[in-house]
């Protein structure tokens, strides 16, 4: 003999129409439409960045050059910024930029602060220079 419960599951299945609940076809519409949006926002995006100069897609955005240790420490945050980000004392960084050079032991770390917030510097504000091999290509 059958179960209680099976009979009431056979009779809710019975009883089920054979269609999906407006929600549940809704929600599937919504989905397809986003991703239809999705698409053509992307789509959108790709056309208005066009191609660089040598046919490729503009995949990094633009770094901002900074040409000085004032505008570097600027972008920083000042000197007491520059000081805690590199370890230093903010003597040092006063002497830096009256020097207008920075010590070539801060180079990684002031680079990648820079980076992080679009900007970028010279090698020469380091007191070092590019490969010569390198400025020939």
């Amino acid at each position: 003999m059958r179960s209680r419960a099976d009979r009431e599951r056979d009779r809710a299945s019975f009883l089920t129409p054979p269609y999906e609940p407006q929600g549940v076809i809704i929600a599937h519409a919504i989905r397809e439409l986003c991703e239809t949006i999705d698409d053509a926002a992307e789509l959108i995006v790709a056309a208005l960045k066009g191609p660089s100069a040598n046919g490729t897609d503009h995949d990094k955005p633009q770094m901002r050059p900074l040409h000085s240790v004032a505008e570097v420490l600027t972008a920083l945050g000042g000197s007491a910024a520059a000081a805690q980000l590199t370890g230093r004392r903010r003597r040092s960084v006063y002497i830096w930029s009256s020097r207008g050079k920075f010590p070539a032991g801060t180079y990684s770390t002031i680079r990648a602060a820079l980076e992080s917030r679009g900007d970028t510097a010279p090698l020469s504000l380091w007191s070092m220079h590019a490969d010569r091999s390198d400025a020939r290509s």
